[in-house]
């Protein structure tokens, strides 16, 4: 018919989305390594300073067993992204916060607030130097 045009397909190739695709999950895989790595050397130290902490604190109201201390532990999402600083002994909630009877003796929080601190830069410039050293 005169005065029709008739559309062609048109097929657009890119070439390497293969190796892009690979190099892609690769930084990704960099980039998270550097993160778990970040958030669980963050958590051991605020484990040793808060034990360091709960060994040097002649103030604290109860016997210094080490008990409290060597309860400490680290518990990590299956990801590894988060982890948690906790003790199943319930004294360590009763130092740290106090009770009706007694005032706080705060031991974890001092430990969290000095290592959390630059958290986000430690872990930004961790990441940056991951996906530098797989720019290649």
């Amino acid at each position: 018919m005169p005065g029709t045009s008739v559309m062609k397909p048109v097929s657009v190739s890119v070439k390497g989305k293969d190796e892009n695709r690979h190099t892609m999950k690769r930084r990704k895989a960099a980039a998270t390594a550097a993160a778990v790595t970040q958030v669980q050397l963050t958590a051991h130290a605020i484990v040793s300073e808060a034990r360091e902490h709960l060994d040097n604190a002649s103030r604290l109201p109860v016997s210094r067993t080490g008990e409290l201390a060597s309860s400490l532990h680290v518990v990590r999402s299956a990801d590894g992204l988060l982890a948690n600083v906790r003790t199943l002994l319930d004294y360590g909630a009763y130092l740290e916060f106090g009770t009706r009877k007694m005032p706080a003796y705060p031991w974890l929080g001092p430990a969290a607030r000095k290592h959390l601190a630059g958290f986000k830069a430690r872990i930004r410039l961790a990441i940056r130097h991951s996906l530098q050293g797989h720019s290649r």
